[in-house]
């Protein structure tokens, strides 16, 4: 094939004007002479970078004189997507004076995409394709490799996952052939058949109210794009359906027949040619678990089982039982016991094993986290008895010790209840009767009581999403601060034991007494709460509100169990199925897809969280 032949038809591949013969003769062209392969990548990379070269000059006039020529032969556009204009790579050529052969050598100032992505770390076996158009000659693709517009990456025999330069992370189910389709936000397109999970950060940056949040991430096919906020995510296109599943944050499905968005926990299936389907829940991790590391895997069981627990103390009927438990980031559990301290856990709740060194009060109520993924634990002492006060210990990052904290401007602590990060990753100490705030990672805490002191505070809420408040319920009532704490008023007067968000950002309060013993409320749209209780045992009060990644809300009732809510609080179900006893005194969400609950027989029990409330009566 000559020069002009071969330009003619890159130019028109790069500008998606081939038919079908002109496709098969490009391509023959490319498997039969590898200096046109290397020719077709170099023009697209270029053509890329230089793509305002020809606005306004008379190449640009050219060009659409010929592509009118070429439309009113009856070529017809062949690309979903030409994200290419013809006239650049024209441009480019003309520019660099090119005729004849190029001059083949790597131009990586050239390439935005080399410099926007770029595989820093890849696990498995992943490949790519030696041009955007030919599938002939596969190569295997090492880390510190940029990545090329259009040019096909596939994991052949087997899963494989690859970290990328700005953090966002792939998993390829085998066979499944993936490319880049742009740079900002950077888009990946399933052109084929095939399934991929993604795993990308959040943005660190605040949006601005009332402006849309910034796309971080898409995926693109021929049925549709799915948009991502930060989140993770699974897409599988089998011919002409996708499907789109979340196991956290948010994602956008949207294609030109309609838009719509998908939450934690929910899955949207869109047929080619029609609107994104209607999201439901579904079993997220289940679905995913292909591209999840083992320690990733869901539990599988949809009615609650006891974790072994071997080692966790002998209690009797007085011992006070699991008061709290936490995940730290690597995945360890641990467990508060109002007489025994902190135990901890690395195998789920399979073993375990006391975790008190330096803690001298080992009668703890509750445990966190600071922004650093340091756990925290709060003691309760007595104030004339042996134990002394109560205490708030912090275990630095590396260490098997817990140290003290500094407590300025109180004599003694209260009992103590909780721990909170506001807005600014402060910690908040919650106590019986007061509320400390930290700035050093909980390490030194100082009295933040104004307006609060002495009204018996049980529980504080990260800031409310809608208005920035930040709420505390005490044994008086509800208050709010306008001003991160540091002033608060009274808000509600019935008493308050628990504040939630559901995942739009809607308050839910348990309170203790009132509204015809109607003790769970629900912020309407219109600000005043209203009834949230349709399903729970009536004049039972509330105690805690758990919400998940997958999007349900789980509550607690003293002597009643635990009931879930598949709509954001509106209705509920029991959720006991399995449960020895109905004392559940904690509750607490591993991340990867279970639930896990203290008792006050000290034994710690778990449930798949997607499978048992697929099995609720109804669903």
């Amino acid at each position: 094939m000559d020069r002009e032949r071969l330009n003619e038809l890159i130019l028109d591949y790069l500008e998606g004007l081939l038919d079908e013969e002109q496709l098969r003769e490009l391509t023959a062209e490319l498997q039969a002479n590898p200096e046109a392969r290397r020719r077709l990548l170099l023009m697209a990379d270029m053509d890329v970078a230089l793509s305002d070269i020809a606005k306004g000059s008379a190449i640009s006039v050219g060009i659409t004189q010929r592509r009118m020529r070429r439309s009113k032969a009856g070529t017809k556009r062949r690309n979903a997507w030409p994200v290419l204009r013809m006239g650049v790579a024209a441009a480019v050529l003309a520019a660099l004076g090119l005729s004849g052969w190029l001059v083949f050598r790597p131009a990586p100032a050239l390439n935005p995409f080399a410099q926007a992505l770029k595989i820093v770390g890849v696990d498995g076996v992943l490949e790519w394709g030696d041009t955007p158009i030919s599938r002939t000659d596969w190569n295997a693709i090492s880390a510190n490799s940029p990545l090329v517009w259009n040019r096909p990456v596939r994991a052949k025999q087997a899963s494989a996952h690859l970290t990328l330069s700005n953090g966002e992370q792939l998993t390829l189910a085998a066979g499944t052939e993936v490319s880049v389709a742009a740079a900002d936000p950077a888009t990946i397109q399933i052109q084929q058949g095939g399934e991929i999970y993604c795993e990308i950060p959040k943005s660190t940056q605040t949006p601005t109210p009332g402006q849309p949040k910034r796309v971080r991430f898409a995926v693109r096919t021929p049925v549709a794009e799915a948009q991502v906020y930060g989140t993770k995510f699974g897409v599988k296109r089998s011919g002409d359906q996708l499907e789109v599943s979340v196991m956290e944050g948010q994602v956008a499905c949207s294609n030109a027949q309609g838009r719509t968005e998908i939450a934690a926990g929910e899955i949207c299936l869109t047929v080619m040619g029609r609107a994104p389907g209607q999201p439901n829940f579904g079993d997220v991790r289940a679905r995913l678990a292909w591209a999840l590391p083992a320690g990733e895997q869901p539990a599988t069981s949809s009615v609650w089982e006891s974790v072994a627990c071997i080692g966790l103390p002998e209690l009797d009927r007085n011992g006070g039982g699991a008061r709290a438990l936490v995940f730290d980031r690597e995945g360890s559990l641990f467990a508060a016991y109002s007489r025994h301290g902190v135990y901890r856990s690395q195998d789920r709740g399979a073993h375990w094993a006391a975790f008190n060194k330096g803690i001298d009060v080992p009668i703890i109520y509750a445990l966190g986290l600071n922004s650093q993924g340091e756990l925290l634990a709060g003691s309760s002492g007595d104030k004339d008895g042996p134990n002394g006060d109560s205490k708030c210990f912090v275990l630095p990052n590396g260490s098997e010790t817990w140290k003290a904290a500094g407590i300025a401007g109180a004599d003694r602590l209260d009992q103590i209840q909780s721990f909170w990060l506001d807005a600014h990753e402060r910690v908040l100490l919650v106590t019986a009767s007061s509320l400390l705030r930290s700035s050093d990672g909980g390490r030194n805490y100082a009295q933040l009581n104004d307006g609060l002191s002495k009204l018996g505070l049980l529980h504080v809420l990260t800031q409310d999403s809608k208005t920035g408040i930040v709420l505390a319920g005490t044994s008086v009532g509800c208050f709010f601060s306008a001003d991160d704490g540091n002033r608060w008023q009274s808000r509600l007067s019935s008493p308050t034991n628990t504040l939630a968000l559901d995942r739009h950002g809607e308050l839910l309060m348990g309170i203790s007494a009132g509204r015809n013993n109607h003790l769970l409320l629900r912020r309407g749209n219109d600000g005043k709460f209203q009834d949230s209780d349709a399903g729970l045992p009536n004049g039972k009060p509330v105690i805690n509100l758990t919400s998940t990644p997958e999007g349900f809300l789980f509550a607690l009732v003293p002597g009643n169990g635990a009931f879930a809510s598949l709509d954001d609080g509106h209705t509920w179900q029991a959720l006991n199925h399995g449960l020895p006893s109905l004392d559940i005194q904690c509750m607490t969400p591993d991340g990867k897809g279970a639930l896990f609950a203290g008792m006050t027989s000290g034994r710690v029990y778990r449930i798949n969280i997607t499978a048992a409330v697929h099995e609720l009566p109804g669903k």
